[in-house]
């Protein structure tokens, strides 16, 4: 994040850090108790579809130009209803924040849409952090 002189105000978060701006506006809690939260680009499917898998709560940036295909991934998944699209989180004027993945795809939006996906509880698996 950019630097601020003396006499300017906090400089907005961008890249990865416009997902703390995203998570008070779609209302929900990212993670509870011992959770797994992922966050990661948008960009490869393959991997969004592995990290599924492995966490409770996925977190996807730079999901703009994905959300079509991203809203027929969590339909296979049975995880459609489960997630959040949240666009322009650092700008009042222009926020938009949907549970309706299919009608966000419709919509024209920039690079740095959020998607938050609430898995759901997963066991943890043998050799993975606090799997003892």
């Amino acid at each position: 994040m950019p630097k601020k002189r003396k006499d300017e105000a906090a400089p907005e978060p961008r890249g990865p850090d416009h997902f703390l701006q995203t998570v008070p506006r779609a209302n929900e809690a990212l993670t509870i108790q011992e959770d797994r939260m992922t966050l990661m680009s948008a960009t490869d499917l393959v991997r969004v579809e592995e990290a599924l898998d492995h966490c409770e709560t996925l977190v996807l940036y730079k999901a703009g130009k994905k959300i079509a295909e991203l809203a027929d991934l969590l339909s296979r998944r049975g995880l459609l209803d489960r997630a959040r699209v949240v666009c322009y989180a650092e700008q009042p004027d222009r926020q938009f924040v949907s549970a309706d993945l299919r009608e966000a795809a419709n919509a024209r939006h920039g690079y740095m849409v959020t998607v938050l996906v609430h898995v759901g509880r997963q066991a943890w698996q043998p050799g993975e952090a606090g799997s003892e």
